[in-house]
């Protein structure tokens, strides 16, 4: 009884990684790592050449939000509007970039099972 596996192409046609390959990433379990490979097919990136961190414009892709969207996450606050998403990042100067784990981490924590049920907490 062998169970196949499934195999992820990745962008560059460099081939295919297979799912077994994927789970040596230490650490993250296969949810997690299909998190990534979302975000990198969405960039049009393998997985060997995601940077770390996205600029505003690759995660407002992925996220499927507008940039404006994305600065008035970054700029509300938490006492006026509790409800709104957080979604960390990083700023240098006028440089603002998002860390592409908090992204998938932020993609996890909104995605949902059931109406009320957050995937999270299925697997966890």
């Amino acid at each position: 009884m062998s169970e196949t596996l499934p195999v992820y192409a990745l962008p560059s046609g460099t081939g295919q990684l297979p799912h077994s390959a994927l789970l040596e990433w230490p650490g993250l379990t296969a949810e997690q790592i299909a998190v990534y490979v979302q975000i990198a097919r969405e960039l049009g990136f393998c997985l060997n050449t995601l940077p770390p961190t996205l600029t505003p414009r690759q995660t407002a892709v992925v996220l499927d939000v507008s940039e404006g969207t994305l600065e008035q996450w970054r700029c509300v606050s938490a006492e006026l509007r509790p409800n709104c998403p957080v979604l960390p990042f990083q700023k240098t100067g006028r440089s603002v970039r998002y860390p592409v784990w908090e992204v998938a981490k932020f993609i996890r924590l909104h995605t949902f099972v059931r109406s009320g049920q957050r995937l999270e907490g299925v697997c966890a």
